[in-house]
């Protein structure tokens, strides 16, 4: 997993258009609240999901249960986004995961269980 807090990670001039899509989107979101320098561990980050996370793996990271804590999950393109409150601020998470096949499967299924309800691909 990849943590994004702003505009000028190198990394994020590496992902796919379609997924670096979905990761600017969700900053765009971060920055209107916190401003163009939000702080990752108050306000919280973009974390892009990588093909060999795995729901352990992404809890860890996100300082919650991915199973158990997400909010709600929406389609951005080619991407499952869900997004994970720390508390009743507002700052948190927001997962961005491509929708492909065998891409890290287990949260994949995951974030579509919560996707509207009904566990659609």
């Amino acid at each position: 997993m990849h943590k994004f807090s702003d505009f000028f990670d190198p990394h994020l001039k590496q992902l796919p258009l379609s997924h670096r899509s979905a990761v600017e989107h969700a900053l765009d979101h971060l920055q209107a609240i916190y401003g163009s320098n939000p702080d990752p561990e108050d306000h919280g980050f973009v974390a892009y999901v990588e093909r060999g996370d795995t729901p352990v793996s992404v809890s860890c990271a996100i300082g919650r249960d991915l199973s158990s804590a997400l909010e709600g999950v929406f389609l951005d393109g080619d991407c499952l986004v869900g997004v994970v409150l720390w508390g009743n601020s507002g700052a948190g998470v927001t997962l961005v995961c491509p929708r492909e096949k065998d891409y890290a499967p287990q949260v994949a299924a995951i974030l579509r269980e919560h996707l509207c309800g009904e566990g659609r691909p």
